[in-house]
């Protein structure tokens, strides 16, 4: 196991997250430009589970189904999560 990645990862979390700057990397212009977060707005979570097999590290994604045509997430990899 590398104890050096594990050492930066917790050193890392302490850290304050990184908020906007890091959402509106991928973020269309449009929606950086008007950003305001709406009242009803869900609170949200992620797991990121990183494990490490064969000397490498890897982590979980999903791939999103859904039956709603509108749905422009759908095929997406994402983290597993909840809303």
């Amino acid at each position: 196991m590398d104890i050096q990645f594990i050492e930066r990862l917790e050193r890392e979390l302490e850290e304050e997250l990184p908020g906007r700057e890091a959402q509106f990397l991928m973020a269309p212009m449009e929606r950086q430009q008007n950003f305001e977060i709406p009242d009803s707005h869900v609170l949200a979570c992620v797991v990121a589970l990183i494990f490490p097999k064969k000397k490498d590290w890897h982590v979980v994604l999903i791939e999103r189904v859904s039956d709603n045509p509108n749905d422009h997430h759908a095929g997406q990899l994402s983290f597993p999560g909840e809303i």
